[in-house]
């Protein structure tokens, strides 16, 4: 594992639920003293559609 990673390094952990991502992020994040964010704590001002199929359909619209 090297001593200093680079910067801009991102790790990207996936699993099903109860799958470890957690632990998993919070352990490397501490032997990388490094900071670290999760999903479930992240706050945005954007949305998903509330119909999406719908969205799809009319062309999806990325100016929207």
């Amino acid at each position: 594992m090297p001593q200093d990673p680079p910067a801009g390094f991102v790790i990207a952990v996936s699993s099903v639920s109860g799958g470890g991502k957690t632990t998993l992020v919070k352990k490397t994040a501490e032997l990388l003293d490094a900071p670290w964010l999760l999903f479930d704590e992240y706050k945005t001002d954007s949305h998903y559609p509330k119909d999406v199929r719908k969205r799809l359909d009319d062309g999806a619209d990325i100016d929207e």
